[in-house]
């Protein structure tokens, strides 16, 4: 097996011989999934007396027992991965969801409500470009997609039935799963966009929506 991944000037390959792993490949960042490119990252999964293993030139990074323990950690050292190696570009903890070419940036700390909010436009019709990291060209602060899997928590859920869509087993875990972007219309050939709106959700159960300008 190899897949082959790219964010904007940032391209990374994941291989392998184990049949069993494949279809987890398959399913990493599958946003980002690209034709073949030249990497600049080369990660090596395997399967070895009984242990998952992660490598990259020869060097261990992540070992597992079962392919949802694996699947977290492979998917996680690919974003890592991903944010050192991105060339001219800002990155901020935010959502960004682009509706009719106009890029709402959600920026807030963990449990703010930003994958929650980006899920609820994406059914007004926005483009989900990420959940978690925006991505910024330092030249003219285009918003540029970041389409690695949404993290949707269980209270995300139950407000939207969509995230309850059909995964594979690694992908569902007690708390939260992971869903591609592809599930809200968002993916690597998204065009960049300027730089829109910047919004600062606050988490409130239960209570009304309101917005508020701050300046």
């Amino acid at each position: 097996m190899e897949f082959h991944y790219r964010i904007a000037d940032c391209a990374i390959v994941l291989q392998g011989t184990d049949a069993q792993l494949e279809a987890l490949a398959a399913s990493l960042y599958e946003g980002a999934r690209c034709e073949e490119v030249e990497p600049q990252v080369c990660f090596d999964l395997e399967s070895r007396a009984g242990r998952l293993l992660l490598q990259r030139a020869g060097e261990e990074l992540a070992a597992a027992d079962s392919l949802s323990d694996i699947f977290q950690l492979v998917e996680w050292q690919l974003t890592a991965a991903f944010m050192r190696g991105l060339g001219a570009f800002y990155q901020l903890h935010a959502a960004v969801a682009v509706h009719r070419g106009r890029p709402l940036v959600l920026s807030g700390p963990p449990e703010a409500g930003k994958t929650s909010l980006a899920i609820g436009l994406a059914t007004a019709g926005a483009k989900i470009y990420t959940d978690e990291i925006a991505l910024f060209a330092t030249d003219d602060l285009r918003v540029y997609p970041f389409p690695r899997d949404l993290i949707v928590h269980r209270g995300t859920q139950k407000l939207f039935p969509a995230t309850t869509t059909d995964l594979p087993l690694w992908k569902v875990c007690p708390e939260y799963r992971f869903l591609p972007p592809s599930v809200f219309g968002g993916h690597s050939a998204c065009a960049p966009v300027p730089c829109g709106e910047l919004i600062f959700p606050v988490r409130k159960p239960g209570a009304v929506a309101q917005w508020r300008a701050l300046g």
